[in-house]
């Protein structure tokens, strides 16, 4: 007989192991943790009469470790970070595919995080089995899964609890689960514009927009604007008038709000093909990588796989571009890895953009923390042509982390403060605009209170529609029946004005009376029922006008044609 006592990732070739892991959490954040191990040998003549099973955690709490004849533990090792479970079988079974079957037992807290409105899970495991079923049963109350590393095999619900089902592989080093239905933020930015000339410019400040995703409310921008546009990939651009030598400081203040949603889009993908200064899509080195990679999912592991984030650049960062990160890929930073993301996509004919933003984490090796610093953060979205949508993911985080998936989905703690797509780098986003190298201008906290703003109704002052709003007004259909007319605008940002096209008369129309005035109807998602706005028609006594002096042409060309035939 062979006797061994192999950790079970050194005896593949002697045994199988089978493992269900099932956690059951409470309100606290405590969870009950229980390990049901089979082992079946392949050989006839070896079995197992010992077993160590290492755990990447400390465990302070009495382990309980049981097969069909009693206890089986022997001695428990408690290191820092991790945890040896020494046991020993009085009675293994012996025999080709015969099969050892036990359990272990213990207690885990500080599983969970809280961050904000969600609760974080990083679950502690480590690759000793050949399949691992994880289990996770949590209270109702901790809110629908926001974000996953590992998409649920399984998902049940009682009236209290709700258990999810994994089925975990050597592909997924870790597993990160957030609970929650969403995530709020307040921000506070602060910009410095200065005009060095002696001519009266104007110039514009990007702020949070409202997209798929996120949703944003203004709480002040002081002093206010000239108005807020949105630009192609739906930026606010907010514009200031700045008279000759003029310096003018700008705070912005506001929510944002996060949720698990993406919506349907309609896009040219030749404006996300493009090749630009940072994205190089032409060039031979990216072409010939482009050539071994099939999709998306293959762009991101070949980008977290050949770069490395160099921390100590975070002080002097500068954007390098796609090319010159792959000939330093040991000294990448965010832009970094997602320039390159960007290029390789977009070579494969993928539509592709960045986002920069800002992305919550208190763990330092994830994003480092500077007091005095703007640190933002850079991720690459690729337009999915079966969803029809922007799908987000964040190949730094990737890296940084050491194996949380973050392509199938990201979590609710990225805020997008730009978006850049038709332009490689414009608008620059919050952050950029500084007033002193050492001043922080980007303040983001969790938000103790949503702010849920009253809709005020819309005006229209000489055929401009505007929106005096805290908040975007979304998919707004105007219409009028006199004369025949309708206009669809997608999004009015907060405070902006937007010239309506209303259709020019006629020559019919021109020489009779016009109305006075207009009825518009506008439909938009903030209001169930429709709100009428009625317009004065500038031009009405323009064309009342000459509506009375045509008619009086007329009569005179009348009166002459009967006094001549008189």
């Amino acid at each position: 007989m062979l006797f061994l006592a192999p950790k079970i990732s050194k005896a593949n070739d002697s045994f199988v192991t089978d493992q269900t892991i099932s956690y059951t959490f409470d309100e606290s954040g405590m969870a009950e943790v229980t390990h049901d191990i089979k082992l079946t040998n392949k050989l006839a003549l070896v079995y197992a009469k010992d077993y160590i099973l290492t755990l990447p955690v400390s465990i302070t709490d009495t382990i309980i470790a049981t097969d069909a004849n009693g206890n089986i533990l022997q001695q428990v090792k408690t290191g820092p970070e991790s945890t040896q479970i020494f046991l020993h079988f009085d009675q293994p079974n012996i025999g080709k595919d015969a099969t050892t079957e036990f359990q272990i037992h213990y207690k885990l807290l500080n599983l969970i995080t809280q961050k904000g409105k969600t609760k974080e899970l990083l679950l502690p495991l480590s690759p000793q089995s050949d399949t691992t079923d994880i289990i996770i049963t949590a209270p109702l109350s901790y809110g629908q899964i926001a974000y996953t590393s590992l998409s649920p095999s399984n998902q049940q619900s009682t009236p209290s609890m709700e258990t999810f089902e994994f089925r975990y592989t050597a592909i997924s080093k870790k597993i990160l689960i957030a609970f929650g239905d969403n995530q709020i933020f307040d921000f506070d930015l602060s910009y410095f514009l200065d005009n060095p000339s002696d001519k009266t410019i104007t110039k514009e400040i990007a702020i949070p927009p409202s997209v798929d995703y996120q949703k944003v409310i203004l709480k002040s921008i002081n002093p206010p604007p000239l108005t807020i546009n949105a630009d192609a990939d739906g930026n606010w651009l907010a514009q200031y008038t700045l008279t000759p030598w003029q310096k003018l400081a700008i705070t912005v203040t506001g929510q944002v709000k996060i949720i698990n949603e993406s919506t349907k889009t309609s896009i040219n993908p030749a404006d996300y093909l493009k090749s630009t200064n940072f994205w190089p899509t032409q060039a031979e080195a990216i072409k010939t990588i482009a050539a071994t990679l099939t999709t998306p999912r293959s762009i991101y592991d070949y980008v977290t796989t050949t770069l490395n984030y160099d921390y100590s650049q975070i002080d002097n960062a500068t954007r390098k571009g796609a090319l010159a990160t792959l000939n330093a890929p040991n000294l990448s930073l965010c832009t970094d890895f997602t320039d390159l993301f960007v290029t390789l996509a977009r070579a494969k004919g993928i539509p592709a953009r960045e986002v920069e933003g800002y992305a919550y984490t208190n763990n330092p090796k994830i994003k480092p923390i500077n007091e005095n610093a703007d640190i933002l953060h850079a991720w690459p979205q690729y337009y999915d042509q079966t969803t029809k949508s922007w799908k987000s993911i964040d190949p730094t985080w990737g890296k940084t982390t050491n194996g949380i998936d973050f392509f199938t989905d990201l979590d609710l703690n990225h805020i997008t403060f730009v978006i850049h797509g038709q332009s490689d780098s414009y608008p620059p986003p919050p952050g950029s605009y500084r007033g002193s190298n050492n001043q922080k201008t980007v303040n983001i906290s969790f938000a103790t209170n949503e702010i849920h703003p009253n809709i005020l109704p819309l005006s229209i002052v000489n055929q401009t529609i505007i929106n005096p709003n805290t908040v975007a007004i979304n998919h707004l259909k105007l219409t009028s029946s006199n004369p025949p007319w309708s206009q669809k605008i997608d999004m009015l940002p907060p405070f902006s004005h937007f010239k309506i096209a209303m259709p020019s008369p006629n020559f019919p129309q021109i020489i009779l009376p016009s109305a006075k005035s207009t009825a518009l109807q506008l439909m938009y998602d903030e209001t169930d029922l429709p709100q009428t706005i009625i317009i004065t028609n500038q031009q009405h006594y323009l064309y009342l006008s000459i509506a009375i002096a045509t008619t009086i042409v007329i009569l005179c060309l009348c009166g002459i044609l009967i006094t001549k035939h008189k």
